[in-house]
């Protein structure tokens, strides 16, 4: 295993998309490189659909380019949402998909409940359960807002903690 992964973990959305990222060192500690709200439709404005992809697509094709991870982590689209939120979900993360393959970025995709248990033990935690993991767990001061942020650290840290299985059952 490397010294160090620097791991991009993306929540999509569009209105607002999540960003979190971790380098995860070959002896299992976490750090906390940057994290953030990728804001797409301003509030009480409105903006069409596809000029929101496109400044998702600028906002992370920055963030990659300034903080060079090896790897972006996604989670799967979760079917039980409205046909119509599945689409516009789906069309933000074909946006992330298309810059961590631009940036020729190891992809990795989890469903929900396997980032739910590999932060807090239980596939079915409560997204309170999982930001107040989070923040004890990579040592924030305050929990990360909003949810989204969230949502992008625990999908970063799902892809570190597989990465400890990968090191402890090679030593």
């Amino acid at each position: 295993m490397p010294e160090s992964v620097r791991i991009l973990g993306f929540d999509p959305g569009t209105r607002i998309s999540g960003y979190g990222i971790i380098d995860a060192g070959a002896g299992g500690e976490l750090s906390v490189v940057s994290y953030g709200a990728i804001r797409l439709q301003p509030s009480g404005g409105k903006i069409a659909i596809p000029q929101r992809l496109r400044n998702l697509y600028e906002a992370l094709d920055e963030i990659v380019r300034e903080h060079r991870p090896g790897v972006l982590a996604v989670e799967k689209i979760f079917h039980g949402r409205s046909f119509d939120s599945v689409m516009k979900v789906g069309e933000a993360r074909g946006v992330g998909l298309l810059v961590g393959s631009l940036h020729n970025l190891e992809i990795e995709e989890y469903a929900a409940t396997r980032i739910k248990k590999s932060v807090t033990g239980s596939g079915q935690a409560s997204k309170s359960q999982v930001q107040s993991m989070m923040t004890r767990l990579l040592n924030l001061a305050e929990p990360p807002h909003p949810q989204d942020v969230t949502d992008a650290l625990a999908i970063a840290f799902c892809y570190a903690q597989g990465l400890r299985r990968i090191d402890l059952s090679t030593s």
